[in-house]
């Protein structure tokens, strides 16, 4: 039976000249392997059968990798500075634990841009976090935290009251959707000045409300999200980052053992929240 575990481990490392398929077979294959979408790695991560990487492979009569197998092939295997150690106590302990991740626990994304202000261009990321909506049995993401090395602006702007009630202005909230486009509609979010207000998380950072201040001032305004990436803290003892790889789709880019204590120094110091 055939098997796709070197495409999982390696990814797209696969060999025209060893594999027996067809050429439109290995891009269909190299296509399905590849982690598109952040949800496609949370389900892989997950173990989710209902996956599109578990259905395809049982429409082939392929052989079903083993969930520590899936875990090794959602690491950046061409990162050469791995602590293999800490990788096999990772993957071990996801699997026999059983851990699961959610877009709606300590899961945060990092949005890495290009602003614009009166001084010229200069470089910010936004930390969004996911939050469900109970009154509405909706979705929707927030902003909670804005982190730039020049904010001389944010220090001397008003900070915007928010308004963390969307049940009588629901079309008001960021699309809960927009990370399976890349967040290519985030601009056009923040172009709607009447709208900003509600954008803010319920813990979100003053420099947030400074900065949908400049906003809706016309004194700011984003240019380019660069690129993407997000934090994962949902797991006991573990911090994780994924990143888009070029051709490779989402994988673990960086992974770090830490305790309560250490993922609250994380939270302060590299997504600078309010916690």
């Amino acid at each position: 039976m055939k098997t796709l575990y070197i495409a999982l481990i390696f990814l797209t490392q696969v060999s025209y000249g060893q594999n027996l398929l067809n050429k439109l077979e290995i891009h269909e294959e190299k296509f399905i392997v590849r982690i598109k979408k952040v949800d496609e790695f949370i389900e892989r991560f997950n173990n989710d059968k209902e996956s599109l990487l578990f259905k395809y492979l049982e429409s082939k009569n392929y052989k079903i990798p083993s969930h520590n197998e899936i875990i090794k092939s959602l690491f950046n295997n061409d990162k050469k500075s791995w602590d293999l150690e800490l990788l096999k106590m990772f993957i071990d302990d996801v699997e026999s634990n059983n851990h699961k991740i959610n877009l709606l626990g300590e899961f945060y994304c990092e949005l890495k841009c290009t602003l614009e202000d009166k001084n010229g261009n200069f470089s910010a990321n936004i930390i969004l976090k996911f939050e469900y909506e109970k009154f509405l049995n909706a979705y929707k993401w927030t902003i909670i935290s804005f982190i730039s090395e020049t904010q001389s602006n944010l220090s001397h702007c008003e900070w915007m009251p928010m308004s963390y009630d969307t049940i009588r202005t629901p079309h008001l909230s960021l699309n809960p959707v927009m990370h399976a486009n890349d967040f290519q509609g985030f601009k056009k979010y923040l172009a709607n000045k009447s709208a900003l207000r509600y954008y803010a998380n319920s813990k979100a950072t003053k420099e947030v409300g400074c900065f949908l201040n400049l906003l809706k001032d016309s004194k700011l305004e984003l240019c380019t999200i660069n690129s993407i990436s997000y934090h994962c803290l949902d797991i006991k003892n573990w911090i994780f980052r994924i990143d888009y790889l070029s051709n490779r789709g989402w994988l673990i880019n960086e992974l770090y053992s830490a305790d309560i204590k250490g993922k609250n120094i994380y939270k302060e110091q590299t997504l600078k929240l309010n916690f």
